[in-house]
């Protein structure tokens, strides 16, 4: 059954010839992901969580009803007091409450708690297994092996609950920054109401926070932004302010780190061909974006940058001064936002142009020979490597195992 779920890559690498090109970089980019911070993360380890919250803080952190088929509500503002909370694309606000977890017997009290979720926690919403992001830093300074958060991943919209692991590992086999995934069995105590209450295996997704920069990149400086609500990269003037909102930095950007962001989106919608072609390079890591957008065709994912422009980070990496795309929620990977077609369709996403409509960097990049000639050779050196059937049956089924 999970082969099915996820055979929709697998075409993907029968299409293009044999190429061995750019081997060495993959096989450096694992070694260096293998030597990461030594943690629990790897695509079968299984960790066992106990997740005690008392009555009060439970019911606290339960997202206020809203009318079916209500707009978002425009957020109010905060008083003196308040309960902090973060609100998702929906409008839907998330409490933040506190609670304990322990993790493989070591217990963990006084850890931040609150739900997440787009669609998927609509989907998940009228049972107890719903996604949790699990704050140990938040009322307490301190850390989980140097993570000071993770994601508690449902898979409400994923029948296989295998593809947030596969996918992201199928980004750091091909170069690029992406998180790293284990599972999770997890119960739910609420005193006088659940008593380890089985709420099933969930996939634990590492955060993309300056902890991972460091990990990555070997900075925890750097602009970080996380878009929302976009359709590509829109330039909005010269003004930060109209930029906080849609782009979502992790934390305030230094003057030249903003200004650097409005110039690089200013280069992208308003210069003129030849100004782009001479400039572009200085501003974007060209190559890992082509890697990028390579690997999001060949898992068929229609559910990110390219399509819906969320489920990503933009880094400008200080110590290159261009910026580079971090890989998001990958739910619907594999062929399974059937919301954008069916299955037999994304399983025949283009491999050239990921995406419909116009998508002004893509658009942009792609007229320049030297980045389409660019653009085949990775995609060759992919499914000859990174996309091979037996290397991903075999993660398939270890997964399935575990």
């Amino acid at each position: 059954m999970l082969r099915r779920a996820i055979k929709p890559a697998i075409r993907f690498s029968t299409l293009i010839v044999m190429f061995l090109a750019g081997t060495e970089r993959i096989a450096r980019a694992a070694d260096e992901d293998a030597a990461a911070t030594t943690s629990f993360f790897g695509l079968t380890t299984i960790l066992h969580l106990e997740i005690e919250i008392s009555a009060a803080e439970y019911q606290a952190m339960q997202p206020p009803a809203a009318p079916f088929g209500a707009p978002p509500a425009a957020p109010k503002p905060k008083k003196r007091g308040d309960r902090e909370s973060d609100r998702n694309l929906f409008g839907i606000e998330f409490p933040w409450a506190r609670g304990a977890v322990s993790i493989d017997g070591k217990i963990f009290k006084n850890v931040g708690l609150r739900y997440t979720g787009n669609v998927s926690y609509m989907a998940s919403a009228g049972g107890l297994k719903r996604s949790l992001l699990v704050d140990f830093d938040r009322f307490e300074h301190r850390d989980f092996q140097g993570l000071r958060s993770f994601e508690l991943e449902s898979g409400a919209l994923d029948p296989s609950k295998a593809r947030q692991a596969l996918a992201f590992d199928r980004f750091r086999a091909a170069g690029i920054a992406a998180p790293r995934t284990a599972l999770a069995e997890a119960t739910l105590t609420v005193p006088g109401t659940y008593q380890k209450a089985y709420l099933g295996v969930f996939t634990v997704v590492e955060p993309v926070d300056q902890a991972f920069l460091q990990d990555r990149f070997h900075t925890k400086k750097g602009l970080l932004v996380q878009p929302q609500g976009l359709r590509g990269l829109d330039f909005l003037g010269d003004d930060w302010e109209k930029y906080r909102g849609p782009y979502r930095p992790l934390v305030e950007p230094m003057p030249d780190e903003a200004n650097r962001l409005i110039e690089f989106l200013r280069l992208v919608h308003q210069a003129d061909d030849e100004q782009f072609r001479k400039q572009i390079y200085s501003y974007l890591d060209v190559d890992h974006f082509l890697r990028f957008m390579a690997v999001q065709a060949m898992i068929a994912n229609a559910d990110g940058f390219f399509t819906l422009g969320y489920n990503y980070s933009l880094f400008l990496n200080p110590n290159t001064n261009r910026f580079v795309f971090i890989p998001g929620d990958q739910a619907q990977s594999f062929a399974n936002f059937t919301i954008m077609g069916s299955a037999e369709k994304l399983m025949d996403m283009s491999l050239n142009r990921p995406y419909g409509g116009e998508n002004r960097l893509v658009d942009r990049l792609l007229a320049i020979k030297e980045v389409r000639e660019a653009r085949g050779t990775i995609l060759k050196e992919l499914a000859s490597t990174v996309f091979l059937k037996n290397t991903l049956l075999t993660n398939i089924n270890a997964i399935e195992d575990a």
